[in-house]
């Protein structure tokens, strides 16, 4: 029981991401016999300046080095009483001066310091050149006291320059503050001592000041990068004063991953620190650090981003909002795009971020806790309004995905709030106009977004006011446009509306006349039918009265007659009208027939224009070369247009919007010959669709533990998972949302799972040595166990058409298994650690990729092995097609490798920035995906490499494992901390197909204009 308590107070021998202090000189190693030529600078021109890349340990070598050496009397004529003031320059370099120095005096008083001395000090310095030696006298009360000042960081002189012209501060001049330190050396007698450290690429900076480069050349002394021995002595060192071991395994990965980055030096400790925290945790003082610990860590490239995303989720979601812009608020990104540093105090966070001081410093506590060492000052230390906080080191900002992606919208902003300034002052003086769209669009949609306010703005320009007068007088003036537009369009309607009803009144009464002279006819005609008949019955009795001497009924008779003989007369009349209206109609026939006639011709002009058109195709070979230049750049045109608009889908915030544009650009893009999956279609298409249809719509859920391993069954369509916690689920396609069905249930983590080629046997390997085999028909029928390695099972996979597999383990052996006989065999034991194994879909053979860069094919029949391909990296994932004809592998630094089955290398690429963990082949081998330690998945051509890759970057860690979907339509993906499992569609038509099913309106004539151009011609889609 004592020992165990005295194993969990062991102190970490790791300081992390901070400098190492100078009661921590015993732990610092790597840079033994560097800190003597300080001292000699020092002695000999009390001046020394420290140069060096960043992250290679500039302060630590003073803090660890140099005082030490100081303070044990190495340089004699000075003794061994020596007193420090380091310092940052910052904003305010000479008043940071005065503040330390001030310190130094309340240590002397054992007082503290107030705001009164260190105005006098500061009034001091300011008084002339020799101020600091003045200032000096009146601290050093002995003669024996020496004065070492260390300023830190010196190239804040240089980062700062534009922010000190808009800020109102102190208005310290750096040449001032330069002008202090040099001349105090030149003093004779004089106790002060001063060195600094600067990163290296900012020393033709120093040029301007003449007297600092004398010094310069004369006491300079460049930090030179680490040997791969230097590395091994900063590992063993600490652990050999805590008297702890650590495996050569585990000693030889971190010094293979320490090669080629300079800055790796905190995030080694750091990744040390987090690895000594898991040991402490899970072993006892006999077992030495293990490959398992620095696993749990996170590995030297994600410890510190898992680290910091662990705090970062202790936040609640009104902290979290802070947090972010309190870390926007401590950073930068400099004209090369690499993150800097900027201190700032916690009074001016508070301003930016409208929040109290208290809750501001209950964040920051946070990521500076024991254990934590993201932020200065470090824990203990009480922190009020007035305490500048900075980063411990800017490797944070390259390692911490959340961090970076901060840094990144933080420049994205500011870069846009410079350009509003700048127009803004050329509108004032005539040389510009308000802003229009699509620009106008975007910086609205920055203003709402971001929400910006005058105490950040005055980090890059005080004209805050301008800009924004200027960007809400182009807001005002641009709708005040619309409106009008609007009301234009209104009037418009309105007089169309009363136009249409003037025309339907007249076409009415048109129609009237027409049907009431239509019922006169008709009445004339009966008419003149009566007439007719009259007659004749007239001219009857007639005879009838002659023959019989009717003299009176012959009179009555043609008295009726000469009545009937007016009426005849009117009838005729209206008759005559009729004729008149039948000539109308004729008119109207004779228009109908006209038009029918031009309708006719409109389709022969369609039909020749149709033939013309044919005749071009046919005639395009013989089309002249410039003619050809001008149709290839229109395509290219408007395949650049078409990535454009997908951009721009990116950035508006209306769903449907963003969907319409991100549809437009596929179709531009297909009609014009554009790369089918060009990534910038792919992103615009994904994000809109996941608008539309939810953030997680491309997700599966129902894991339990972090998702370790992912397989097809390509027969039944199912998918099988594994995680940590020791589950195996089983989901099945069938429906739109699958759930899962556990099949296992472990008490111990799941590494890895292998399925037979006819779905019938799954393979589970377990963290502790064991591989289970699992009826998957039957799951709950009792598993066949296997004692497999020593150690962790890390990969399974069966020999197809054998009853056998093999698996690795991290003892670094790979074995063969008859499952007939239930026996292994060695086939390989690689003391250098053996990365991945795979086998061919054939059956004949198995592909072993080692630590030293040799991939092995071990035959199955034969039971031979042989090298078929070397490289000059370890090899760390390897795979066959789908048809046994070539083989893809990667390396430890990104590099991914096609070759023939023979071992011949094909094509090479650098297709991710770190690690790959895993490669994978499509069904059809027209696809090749890969996942790397970057956190990105990239989805390559197979068939054509000049096609640029799909990217994803949606996981918040790396991808450790990825499959093709069994119709080669979607890519499954888990991530390494995440219990969510990604489908990922690896078509943009399929895409685009979908996307149909949410869109409900079309792009107006005005957005058209706006997003793609009124040059193009205005189309609609999803109809």
């Amino acid at each position: 029981m004592q020992q165990s308590d005295l194993h969990k107070n062991l102190q970490n021998p790791f300081p992390g991401l901070r400098p190492f202090d100078p009661e921590e000189s015993h732990l610092f190693f790597g840079r033994e016999g560097q800190s003597e030529t300080i001292v000699n600078y020092l002695s000999r021109y009390k001046f020394s300046v420290i140069t060096g890349a960043s992250g290679s340990g500039k302060s630590s070598l003073i803090y660890c080095g140099v005082i030490p050496l100081l303070c044990g009397g190495y340089m004699p004529e000075a003794g061994t009483n020596w007193k420090t003031i380091a310092i940052r320059p910052g904003n305010t370099p000479i008043w940071n001066l005065a503040k330390g120095i001030a310190k130094l005096n309340a240590e002397k008083q054992k007082d503290d310091s107030d705001d009164s001395v260190i105005n006098y000090f500061y009034a001091v310095l300011k008084r002339h050149s020799l101020g600091l030696s003045e200032a000096v006298d009146q601290i050093l009360h002995t003669n024996d006291e020496n004065l070492l000042i260390v300023v830190d960081q010196f190239e804040e002189l240089f980062r700062y320059k534009e922010s000190r012209k808009t800020l109102k501060s102190h208005g310290d001049d750096p040449e001032k503050f330069v002008n202090l330190l040099v001349e105090t050396t030149k003093k004779l007698n004089s106790r002060v001592y001063i060195v600094i450290t600067m990163r290296s690429d900012f020393i033709g900076e120093c040029s301007v000041f003449h007297g600092l480069t004398q010094l310069i050349n004369k006491s300079s002394y460049l930090v030179p990068l680490m040997t791969r021995t230097d590395y091994e002595h900063v590992i063993t060192g600490p652990l050999r004063i805590a008297n702890v071991e650590i495996e050569p395994n585990l000693l030889q990965t971190l010094l293979n991953n320490l090669d080629k980055d300079n800055d790796q030096l905190p995030v080694l400790q750091h990744t040390l620190m987090r690895t000594w925290k898991f040991w402490l945790k899970n072993n006892t003082p006999d077992n030495p650090l293990s490959m398992r610990d620095y696993m749990s860590a996170g590995k030297l490239e994600n410890a510190l981003s898992l680290h910091a995303n662990e705090a970062y989720n202790e936040l609640d979601d009104e902290e979290r909002q802070l947090c972010k812009v309190f870390f926007k608020s401590i950073t930068d990104k400099g004209k090369e795009g690499k993150g800097i540093r900027r201190p700032i105090t916690i009074k001016e966070i508070s301003e930016l971020s409208l929040k109290q001081p208290t809750e501001i410093i209950k964040v920051i506590n946070v990521f500076r806790k024991p254990g934590r060492s993201f932020l200065t000052p470090s824990a203990g230390i009480e922190l009020n309004e007035d305490s500048v906080i900075d980063i411990s080191h800017e490797s944070l900002m390259r390692v911490w995905d959340k961090l970076k992606d901060w840094v990144d919208e933080e420049a994205a902003s500011s870069e846009m709030y410079l350009r509003l300034v700048h127009l803004s002052g050329l509108y004032q003086i005539g040389r510009t106009g308000l802003m229009r769209p699509p620009d106008l669009h975007l910086a609205s949609t920055w203003k709402k977004n971001q929400s910006p306010n005058r105490a950040w703005a005055k980090r890059y320009n005080i004209a805050f006011d301008k800009a924004m007068v200027y960007l809400n007088t182009s807001e005002k003036r641009f709708q005040q446009e619309e409106e009008i537009k609007v009301r234009i369009q209104k009037r418009e309607l309105r007089r169309t509306r009363r136009l249409a009803v003037i025309m339907g009144f007249f076409a009415i009464a048109f129609f009237a006349l027409m049907f009431w002279t239509y019922n006169l006819s008709l009445e004339a005609t009966e008419q003149k039918e009566l007439a007719e008949g009259y007659a004749k019955i007239l001219e009857s009795e007639k005879d009838t009265a002659v023959r019989g001497y009717h003299v009176k009924e012959y009179e009555r008779l043609l008295a009726l007659h000469q009545r009937d003989s007016l009426e005849k007369a009117s009838t005729m009349k209206i008759l005559q009208q009729e004729e008149e209206t039948e000539q109308a109609y004729l008119l109207i026939d004779e228009v109908t027939q006209r038009t029918a006639e031009l309708e006719k011709n409109a389709e022969q002009f369609e039909q020749e224009k149709q033939q013309a058109e044919e005749l071009a195709i046919r005639a395009q070979q013989g089309l002249s070369k410039l003619e050809v230049e001008k149709m290839m750049e229109k395509k290219k045109r408007m395949i650049t247009l078409s990535q454009s608009v997908a951009l721009k889908a990116l950035q508006v915030p209306d769903k449907q919007l963003s969907g319409l544009l991100a549809y437009q650009a596929y179709l531009i893009n297909r009609e014009n010959g554009g790369q089918i999956n060009h990534p910038e279609i792919y992103r615009g298409l994904y994000y809109a669709l996941r608008e539309l249809k939810g953030m997680e719509y491309n997700t599966l859920k129902g894991q339990k533990g972090s998702v370790t391993c992912l397989l097809f069954d390509p027969a039944r369509n199912l998918l099988y998972s594994s995680d940590n916690e020791g589950y195996v689920e089983r989901w099945s396609f069938r429906n739109n949302t699958p759930t899962p069905v556990s099949i296992v249930a472990n008490e111990d983590a799941n590494t890895c799972i292998a399925l037979t080629i006819d779905g019938r046997w799954i393979a589970v390997g377990l963290e502790v040595r064991t591989i289970q085999l699992i009826n998957a028909l039957q799951p709950e029928q009792r598993p066949r166990i296997f004692d497999a390695h020593d150690g962790s099972v890390l990969d399974i996979c069966f020999i197809p058409g054998r009853n056998a597999m093999v698996s690795r383990g991290t003892d670094n052996k790979v074995k063969y298994w008859d499952l007939l006989v239930d026996e292994s065999t060695v086939i390989l034991q690689e003391q250098a650690g053996v990365n991945d194994i795979c086998t061919s879909l054939n059956g004949k053979t198995v592909l072993i990729a080692t630590n030293n860069g040799q991939l092995i094919e071990w035959n199955v029949r034969t039971k031979q092995s042989k090298i078929i391909f070397t490289h000059k990296s370890p090899l760390t994932a390897v795979t066959y097609d789908f048809e046994s004809e070539k083989i893809a592998v990667s390396d430890q630094y990104g590099n991914l490798m096609i070759l023939s089955a023979g071992g011949n290398l094909q094509k090479s690429i650098n297709a991710h920035s770190s690690r790959i963990l895993a490669v994978s082949f499509s069904p059809d081998n027209r696809l090749i995906a890969s996942s790397g330690m970057d956190g990105v998945v990239r989805i390559w051509n197979a068939t054509d490499w000049n096609d640029l890759p799909i990217e994803i970057r949606e996981q918040e860690s790396w991808v450790n494992s990825l499959s093709f979907s069994p119709d080669g339509n979607m890519l499954i993906t888990s991530s390494n901390n995440e219990n969510l499992i990604y489908r990922w569609p690896v078509k943009a038509e399929n895409m685009a197909d979908e996307m149909c099913n949410f869109i409900v309106r079309q792009l107006s004539q005005q957005e058209w204009n706006t997003y793609i151009g009124n040059d193009i011609e205005y189309r609609t889609v999803c109809n």
